[in-house]
């Protein structure tokens, strides 16, 4: 089972300046700003960490790096949701291989059988061997399903956050609840403040509307830090937006 007492912090990827790569300065810097601010554990490779826009080889670059930096030290768990159960069992393996606690996997969005999702997620769990935090924001899994994923072993069901500070799209794998276990966007910038806290909730406004990992560079940007921009087609937060996320960093007493 996976399980942190607090708060994990979904990790962003710190690209260069032309996002072309993984800036591992930026990165270093980060964990390093995190852990001084209370962050328990990270979470690699999930919506606020830009995924959908990295390879798998520069997903297995971030938590290569990472876990160089906390040297076990720190639980990370690693979203292994790719296109293909191959390429999902490959970065579960790979995470196994570098010491992670465990993965999350969530029902594919390709248009599957119950049949070919239980054995995706069968597959990957059994020879990626590491727990998964299974997400189903969408009610993909049915009770039949259920009762089948219920033989397999490592296997958990993670809650969606809820509350004033509740961050997620419609994936949400970097947004639940599993035990003492905590994970949401809003954590990467305040990790020791609950999602229950009416104080992130211009903050998780301002996250849902414009994702969460342009404004945290953005957010991150206002406080003298560096994160680098986003990467294509993503843009930067536009300017406009300046002074509403000063507000919300105010609420959390950041600035």
């Amino acid at each position: 089972m996976i399980d942190a007492l607090g708060q994990l912090s979904p990790l962003p990827t710190p690209w260069t300046d032309d996002t072309s790569a993984v800036s591992e300065v930026r990165l270093i810097r980060w964990i390093r700003h995190q852990r001084e601010i209370g962050a328990v554990g990270f979470v690699i490779g999930t919506g606020t960490g830009e995924a959908m826009l990295a390879s798998l080889s520069e997903r297995k670059t971030l938590l290569e790096l990472v876990m160089r930096e906390t040297q076990n030290a720190v639980p990370v768990v690693v979203d292994a949701q790719a296109s293909s159960t191959m390429a999902s069992l490959d970065l579960a393996q790979h995470a196994s291989r570098h010491g992670a606690r465990g993965i999350i996997l969530a029902p594919m969005r390709l248009p599957v059988t119950d049949d070919e999702l239980f054995s995706f997620v069968r597959t990957v769990v059994t020879y990626g061997a590491l727990p998964a935090a299974v997400v189903d924001p969408e009610s993909r899994i049915n009770a039949e399903l259920h009762e089948r994923f219920r033989h397999l072993t490592f296997i958990s069901w993670p809650d969606p956050v809820t509350g004033p500070g509740a961050v997620r799209d419609v994936a949400w794998r970097d947004s639940w609840v599993l035990g003492q276990t905590v994970v949401t966007p809003t954590s990467a910038l305040a990790p020791g403040i609950p999602p229950s806290d009416p104080r992130l909730a211009p903050l998780a406004a301002l996250m849902r509307e414009h994702q969460p990992a342009r404004v945290l560079k953005m957010a991150v940007h206002i406080l003298d830090g560096d994160l680098g921009p986003p990467r294509g087609p993503w843009l930067p937060l536009p300017d406009e937006y300046r002074p509403e996320l000063v507000e919300a960093l105010r609420a959390i007493g950041l600035v």
